[in-house]
């Protein structure tokens, strides 16, 4: 009894008085600590909004230790924090940020080390090292209550582990949201072996982001699970100059009944090299009028992508939106050994693969459902036999194009249409599998070779322009002559008798030289473009009455003289010389965009309408705009019917948006951003690769970005 009354005084004189604030003198440090280090064995209460600034000295807090900042908020700085299995940081709802200059290390054994900010709705937990962060035990910002939205959780250090015990939990109650996750390493890499949880009847977001490489590694799952109804998020994983292998699981599905139809994440994996996914990435939809999310594999540079896998973006409830699934590369290979189901009974999948180099596909892809699409372009592409490619639904289409190879050996199904292009017709396509409906197949030399785009170096050399001015004076008898230039207006020249002072100006045009070279190629060329621009010359003389003199010359004579002079007709000689490097096949490719000519982002016919009826007019509009366009100066009819898709999806989600009730009306205009983003980032794709012109894609993306503020400002949602 003693010992306990001891205990509760013990406690009493470590909590600080109401008014005071707790700083790190206040934190008693057992005397077994080692040097300039602070063990804490004991519970301390630690008034909100405190600051905790042990210094230049490490922290350590044991199994039986405990900072507890009640319902508030506190702040913990030092040279780096260990906490050994069974402590705990606390704070019930509130914020617990950790700042040290070396490393952080949460731990477990017998029991987890716990950072907690779990409440009604979840609070935040902070954690930035100059060091190493290592979580084998737990970081909490749970939400407890049925209605509560799960808090945010940030680890950012120079490197990030999640071991395979541990646990990163943003959690939302039974109807409400997933929090919100990001691992940041700074200096090296992120690999992520336990469970990251922001499931809620609205899934949450998950930011991963690796300075070299970010490892989803077997076992790890990250979870971003919506309900029924619900709609998720976004799971972006990043290695900004590595490469991205996800072994384990992206979770970002969504549930759906026949009632409410829940709609999957968006899911981004982008690598500085390779992508290899080894795992599942689900961002299925479910249930009635349920949206497939959208995955994208991007790798910035010339890595690999190679799926081997499961990936699923289908929206297979009774009116289901299948989602698109996009990988890309520069000089690359893309091969896919797995499974890609993009299937929606209302709108079958999306599937593209872009490289300038090889692209195989000997697993399956299924898009099925109306206005399906699989677009493969590629140096060789190859569908081996016992591959599928399937697209089966009204109006569903493949395209494939080839720059080296074209081979299919497995089985290719459409609902209406397989297009088939190849570059060369020294390498005809080898069509040997199964090919259903049969395909149209035609040479298109304006392909990109294999390798990529030529490269082109232009240089410019502007010669300076030279003006001379001769002033002579003569006496010259009055006359007066009337001459008709050009056509029946007649031009007359007054000339007053006596010394009339007379100015010549001379100006001298400068010509221009460009010359680019054109790489790669197996001969020389020299081809000389000559242009010849006619500028009319004209000359204004003023005399005390009005006098005009108009002439081919540049010379004017004037009393009290204002002369203006318009340089004569000047001509340009362009030469372009085309510079062999390698061995490959001498090519010139001249594409030509039409010019186009945008007033206004924002269509004149959407004029004076509010709320959701401004946000219907101007997505159908951007719609129309783009089935208005003719299709070349897209990239070609396949794009154009992949935009028309796209928006058709923004169109229903908004006016679906229009009329619902509760999570909907917030998750509706949530996805149709997202689309609306996605649409914005493949117009900027092509743009980059030379297949659109930015004065086509330039006007697109000023209405996509006017309506992407009109919902912000109409629906309050913000977030992509």
């Amino acid at each position: 009894m003693r010992t306990l009354i001891a205990l509760a005084g013990l406690l009493w004189v470590l909590a600080p008085s109401f008014a005071r604030a707790t700083t790190a003198a206040d934190v008693p440090c057992a005397s077994s600590s080692p040097p300039n280090t602070c063990t804490i064995v004991v519970t301390v209460s630690v008034t909100t909004g405190s600051v905790l600034d042990f210094g230049t000295r490490a922290v350590v807090v044991a199994a039986s230790g405990r900072l507890d900042a009640g319902a508030g908020s506190m702040t913990i700085k030092a040279a780096s924090l260990v906490l050994q299995p069974g402590a705990r940081l606390l704070s019930t709802g509130g914020t617990i940020d950790v700042t040290v200059t070396g490393t952080i290390a949460v731990q477990t054994g017998a029991a987890f080390a716990r950072i907690d900010a779990s409440g009604s709705s979840g609070g935040n937990v902070s954690l930035t090292a100059g060091g190493a962060i290592t979580i084998d035990g737990q970081l909490l910002a749970d939400a407890t209550a049925a209605a509560g939205d799960g808090g945010e959780i940030d680890v950012d250090g120079a490197a990030a582990t999640l071991s395979g015990a541990g646990k990163i939990s943003a959690v939302g109650g039974r109807s409400g949201t997933g929090g919100d996750v990001f691992i940041t390493a700074e200096t090296t890499d992120v690999s992520l072996a336990g469970t990251i949880d922001v499931s809620g009847l609205d899934g949450g977001s998950v930011t991963i982001e690796g300075n070299r490489d970010a490892r989803l590694v077997a076992g790890g799952v990250v979870n971003a699970k919506s309900a029924a109804g619900g709609s998720g998020d976004e799971v972006d994983v990043t290695a900004d100059n590595g490469v991205v292998v996800i072994t384990g699981d992206i979770l970002a599905s969504s549930g759906g009944n026949l009632d409410f139809g829940g709609n999957g994440a968006d899911v981004a994996i982008e690598a500085g090299t390779d992508i290899t996914v080894d795992g599942t990435i689900d961002a299925g939809g479910a249930g009635a009028g349920g949206f497939g999310g959208n995955i994208d594999l991007l790798s910035d540079t010339d890595g690999d992508v190679v799926v081997h896998g499961m990936i699923i973006a289908s929206g297979p409830g009774a009116d289901g939106f299948a989602g698109a699934v996009d990988a890309e590369t520069g000089r690359g290979m893309i091969q896919l050994t797995g499974t890609i189901d993009a299937v929606g009974p209302a709108f079958g999948g999306d599937v593209t693969f872009f490289s300038f180099e090889n692209v195989t596909v000997s697993g399956t892809i299924t898009a099925d459902g109306a206005k399906a699409f699989i677009e493969l372009i590629g140096c060789d592409v190859r569908v081996p036999a016992g591959a599928k490619l399937s697209a089966a639904g009204t109006t569903g289409a493949t395209h494939l194009a080839a720059s080296g190879l074209l081979a299919i050996a497995g089985t290719v199904v459409a609902g209406a249409t397989n297009r088939f292009e190849f570059r060369d017709p020294a390498t005809p396509p080898q069509l040997t599998g199964s090919i259903t409906p049969t395909p149209t197949v035609t040479a298109n030399p304006a392909l990109f070779p294999c390798g990529g785009p030529i490269v082109t170096t232009t240089t410019s050399t502007t010669a300076p322009t030279t003006t001379s001015t001769i002033t002579t004076t003569s006496t010259l008898p009055a006359t007066t002559t009337s001459t008709t230039l050009g056509g029946p207006v007649p031009t007359t020249t007054t000339t007053l008798g006596g010394p009339v002072p007379t100015t010549t100006t001379t100006t001298v045009v400068a010509s221009t030289t460009t010359t680019a070279t054109v790489a790669p190629t197996t001969t020389s060329t020299l081809a000389s473009t000559t242009t010849s621009t006619t500028v009319a010359s004209s000359t204004t003389s003023t005399v005390s009455s009005t006098t005009s003199t108009t002439g081919s010359s540049t010379t004017a004579t004037t009393v009290s003289s204002t002369t203006s002079t318009t340089a004569s007709p000047s001509t340009t000689t362009t030469v372009i010389a085309t510079t062999s490097t390698t061995a490959r096949e001498v090519t010139t490719t001249s594409v030509t965009f039409p010019v186009t000519t945008t007033t206004s982002p924002l269509p004149g016919g959407c004029s004076g309408l509010v709320d959701f009826d401004l946000l219907s007019c101007e997505a159908s509009t951007l719609s129309a705009s783009v089935d208005a366009l003719p299709p070349t100066v897209l990239g070609g009819a396949d794009q154009q019917q992949r935009f028309s898709r796209l928006l058709t999806r923004v169109e229903r989600l908004i006016d679906r948006a229009a009329t619902a009730q509760g999570r909907l009306a917030t998750a509706n205009p949530r996805r149709s951003r997202h689309l609306l983003l996605r649409f914005v980032h493949v117009l900027e794709r092509r743009v980059e690769r030379g297949q659109i012109a930015t004065g086509v894609a330039d006007p697109l993306v000023a209405m996509a970005t006017q309506l992407l503020d009109d919902i912000a400002t109409v629906t309050g949602v913000s977030a992509p």
